[in-house]
């Protein structure tokens, strides 16, 4: 209108993610700025939370801080909340404390993508920094939450571990032991007349004690991996940085290795010919037919696989997708998920984890006899004698305390998958008793909400589902899931540089160089081709089968402490994270991963000059 242009009607943009009404700020007013830490920290997802999914892991995650029946707030304005479908830091709030750069240098471990865009002009702290803290919040209710805690608790079992390890260690295999063995009776009795939130409870006291334990060996070997780490990327020579990786990895004792050991050992049980007859489309048929064979209606398939078949279905029918979720499926309930990752396994040019296992394990340990021998030990005077004492207390924690790193998360997966049995049968009657549309339902109400209904038969549990049921789809369409958004829907990305054409750089997380196809997958069942190069957002121990036939790996999210550079390094795969695949990178490109650099070069002839990658800046300190 005369020259000017009139804006009628300002919405934040939404389309790519859907944030919660109460999370967005009206036109003008300063902005706030959320981080979802679930997409790399334990949960490590970008799928959204069911009602349940959310009240379950929050419950988990108080309990093992030692806050047992605090409550998360729901608040947009406190400094950590919940959403209706996500967990988030108000980092505006955070920043009125710290700053960005001091937020990028503690999480690069974990992931240099959000430690890029935490110091890139995405991010600019005196945009979003509060006026002020939320009301409540003090030094002192911080010190009264942190005295909640059992944080002296937590220092005297590290510094057990640190003292004692053997010693400690045993105790720890017990403790494991008499966990398991509680939960797995808990499993058998179900639950009580006392309701679901009293049986949830039960669980969480089970593994408590072991979990414990667990999480003070951290305090252990994060420092051990730290340096390791720093010396694989900023070692002076290339000895010094090729003996920090064989360091990084081969330990033969942990859970999620053995876990996929037996998974390729059930995998080569089923002759090729029957893979061979059935496609991809064909696996619900072959499970069926595995199915019928466990149950005795049949007998086509060879004894000695169907033995292991119920034996692995004992061991770990827990484990599935999305490992945390109390929604999402498990082998033990949905075994089609099972079959698909033993399709992963079954090619016969997929090389043996445990032949893997073993080279890393003795390559690791002949890195330790020759640092030790050239540490001096017992000779040299005292400044060699210390150093050569310190290489071997490195080097036992290396032996036998670093391969617990994967077990807590299993451990809670474990919590969540019996959580999980108990609610199927539940919804199973409800269902048949009509009080619940459709399967699934029962994860869209609170455990209260589910207690109330089974004890009261008036209670309008159909009512309670719906509105819960649509904010999930609502999220569960979304076509990104940002780690860092702000109030107005803008989405914070690192700085845009200028490349060479074809170039992708990010930071090279475990060694290497390998070259095949693309096969971009967003969850832990997509297909993928033995030699096709894994890309993905964001990794967990339920894709770890996906990294057997994979010829390198590349994702978005993800650092040196992270699983899939765990993985990636305990099965040889060349892997760079930090880049954002989903915007760069379609499957069947044909690129050429660097593991030792940190770059993918695409080799097509579509190429761009610019790409949305780390900066020199981003790289300070991660790059090889």
């Amino acid at each position: 209108e005369a020259g000017e242009l009139r804006l009628l009607q300002a919405r934040p943009v939404t389309t790519l993610h859907p944030l919660d009404e109460a999370m967005i700020t009206p036109p003008g007013e300063p902005r706030r700025l959320y981080y979802d830490f679930n997409v790399a920290s334990e949960a490590t997802t970008t799928s959204p939370f069911t009602c349940l999914d959310l009240a379950v892991y929050s419950d988990m995650s108080l309990a093992f801080l030692g806050l047992a029946g605090a409550r998360i707030p729901t608040d947009p304005e406190q400094v950590f909340f919940n959403g209706q479908t996500r967990q988030y830091i108000n980092m505006s709030h955070a920043f009125r404390l710290v700053g960005p750069r001091w937020f990028a240098s503690q999480l690069e471990m974990v992931d240099v993508y959000l430690a890029a865009i935490l110091r890139g002009d995405d991010c600019d702290a005196a945009r979003y920094k509060s006026a002020r803290l939320p009301s409540g919040l003090s030094f002192g209710s911080v010190w009264g939450l942190l005295r909640q805690m059992p944080m002296w608790r937590q220092y005297q079992l590290g510094s057990r571990w640190e003292r004692a390890p053997l010693e400690t260690k045993a105790e720890y295999i017990s403790e494991a032991r008499r966990s398991s063995e509680a939960l797995k009776a808990l499993e058998e009795r179900g639950v009580t007349s006392a309701g679901f939130e009293s049986f949830y409870a039960e669980l969480l006291a089970a593994v408590y004690p072991v979990l414990e334990l667990e999480m003070a060996v951290m305090q252990v070997i994060i420092p051990v991996f730290k340096a390791l780490d720093t010396a694989r990327v900023k070692g002076r020579t290339a000895q010094e940085r090729e003996e920090a990786d064989a360091l990084c990895g081969g330990f033969e004792e942990d859970p999620l290795m053995q876990m996929n050991m037996q998974m390729y050992d059930l995998a080569h049980l089923l002759p090729p010919s029957v893979w061979a007859e059935y496609g991809e489309e064909g696996l619900p048929a072959l499970t069926g037919r595995i199915l019928a064979n466990v149950a005795g209606r049949k007998s086509d398939l060879p004894a000695p696989f169907v033995g292991a078949w119920v034996s692995f279905m004992r061991e770990y029918g827990w484990d599935g997708a999305d490992q945390l979720f109390v929604s999402s499926p498990r082998y033990a309930d949905s075994p089609h998920l099972l079959v698909s990752k033993l399709r992963h396994n079954s090619s016969g040019g997929i090389r043996n984890p445990a032949d893997i296992l073993k080279e890393r394990v003795a390559n690791r340990r002949r890195v330790m006899r020759a640092q030790e021998e050239r540490g001096g030990r017992g000779s040299g005077g005292l400044f060699a004698r210390c150093a050569g004492a310190n290489l071997e207390k490195r080097n036992l924690h290396l032996d036998h305390l670093m391969w617990i790193r994967n077990a807590p998360k299993l451990r809670m997966a474990r919590v969540t998958a019996a959580f999980r049995s108990a609610l199927l049968a539940a919804q199973a009657d409800l269902l048949a008793a009509g009080r619940l549309e459709a399967e699934g339902d029962v994860f869209h109400v609170s455990v209260q909400q589910l207690d109330a209904a089974i004890k009261e038969s008036s209670f309008d549990l159909r009512a309670a589902v719906t509105p819960n049921r649509a904010t999930y789809a609502r999220a569960k369409s979304a076509k990104s899931c940002p780690m860092l958004i702000d109030s107005r829907g803008r989405i914070l990305k690192p700085n845009l540089v200028e490349g060479e054409p074809g170039a992708l750089v990010g930071a090279a997380i475990s060694p290497g160089v390998a070259s095949g196809r693309v096969r971009v997958c967003t969850c832990s069942t997509d297909p993928i081709a033995p030699g096709e190069v894994l890309v993905a957002i964001v990794t967990d121990p339920a894709w770890t089968p996906m990294f057997a036939g994979a010829s390198a790996v590349v994702l978005q999210i993800g650092g040196a402490l992270q699983h899939g550079a765990l993985c990636a390094r305990e099965y040889g795969k060349p892997a760079v994270s930090g880049i954002d695949v989903m915007a760069s990178l379609k499957t069947g490109m044909q690129v050429t991963v660097d593991g030792n650099t940190g770059i993918v070069r695409i080799d097509e002839s579509l190429r761009r000059s610019f790409s949305r990658r780390l900066s020199d800046r981003d790289l300070q300190g991660v790059e090889a």
